[in-house]
């Protein structure tokens, strides 16, 4: 299996999903193409050896290495031991401010741009706090829950027992898991009993434009919310938790106890330090400012063969456990 990758590409991959199918197939393709692999957890496609798994054939020089969050990883050195330059801090601001202006979430519902006031309801005066669910058997779950919540259910009454019954809590079903793609489905009943409203479908910008705080897992939304100003109570133990800048409800790693950190050096390490961007056009390395600037180009995002085949496994994956449920 060749792959046109443009050579400029620097040569390290993460590939979820590797230990099976398409995931395993595009982890050993990687691999023979030259990069290094990185697979989380125990998703490796090989049983694993000293330093990783190794793998088969032509691709034997490289190896998948896993990621471990037993152990500090290269963004969680980043944010411990990075000094900080008043020039980078003012880059992170200025990123941070662009992506609130115009409304950049990772959650794609609604459209780009700002998003206009959401009305949730509730009592005038009440806290009111988003709770995200998440795809229970997502590794950022099964390994970043080593508290007492480590699903939505139990998120949603943690979220619940802490904010006590004034609180206004607003439940939002990730949408894999609406979509009967992947695990995390609690009963609308057993959500009620829990939350005073259930949003599917709003716009993530919208809803973080609306709450006071968050009471998540691992999810990614507690960083956007961050960016935003917003409490943030993590039940897990996410990248951006254990810094200073959430309530933590799940044990604190060691090597992230001895600093505190503000939201643009958190933004400078894991959004412009850490990460690696392509640009859609040129395929090759650019600054997350490019690509800021591209998601103003639909254009430039048109689905390839890959998302198309991914959307088409999705609706088969849901159309079999809804059969296999009723069956």
């Amino acid at each position: 299996m060749s792959l046109p990758i443009p050579p400029a590409i620097p040569r390290t991959a993460l590939v979820t999903g590797a230990a099976r199918r398409l995931g395993r197939a595009i982890a050993l393709a990687l691999a023979g193409a030259g990069f290094d692999v990185a697979v989380p957890g125990s998703a490796a496609p090989s049983p694993p050896r000293a330093g990783g798994a190794r793998l088969p054939g032509a691709a034997r020089s490289r190896s998948m290495r896993r990621l471990d969050p037993a152990r500090p990883s290269r963004l969680d050195r980043l944010l411990a031991e990075s000094a900080f330059p008043p020039a980078l801090l003012a880059r992170a601001a200025a990123l941070r401010r662009a992506l609130l202006a115009r409304g950049i979430t990772k959650y794609n519902l609604g459209g780009g741009g700002p998003s206009a006031p959401l009305e949730l309801g509730g009592r005038p005066g009440a806290r009111r706090i988003l709770v995200p669910g998440q795809v229970e058997d997502d590794l950022s779950v099964r390994l970043g829950c080593t508290g007492a919540v480590r699903g939505n259910l139990g998120l949603l009454r943690a979220a619940r027992e802490a904010a006590g019954p004034e609180a206004f809590i607003v439940f939002k079903p990730h949408p894999d898991v609406e979509a009967g793609f992947r695990r995390g489905r609690v009963a609308e009943a057993e959500a009620l009993a829990l939350a005073d409203r259930i949003v599917a479908e709003a716009p993530m910008a919208a809803l973080l434009g609306a709450v006071d705080e968050v009471h998540c897992m691992t999810s990614l939304t507690g960083f956007e919310a961050l960016l935003r100003g917003l409490r943030v109570v993590c039940w897990g133990m996410p990248f951006y938790a254990g810094w200073g800048l959430t309530e933590d409800r799940a044990p604190v790693p060691a090597w992230r106890r001895g600093r505190a950190l503000t939201i643009d050096q958190l933004v400078a390490a894991s959004l412009i330090l850490y990460s690696r961007y392509v640009d859609p056009v040129t395929e090759l390395p650019c600054p997350v400012e490019v690509v800021l600037d591209r998601l103003a180009e639909p254009a430039a995002w048109r689905p390839g063969l890959a998302a198309h085949l991914r959307r088409w496994q999705g609706l088969a994956q849901a159309r079999f456990r809804r059969w296999a449920g009723a069956a």
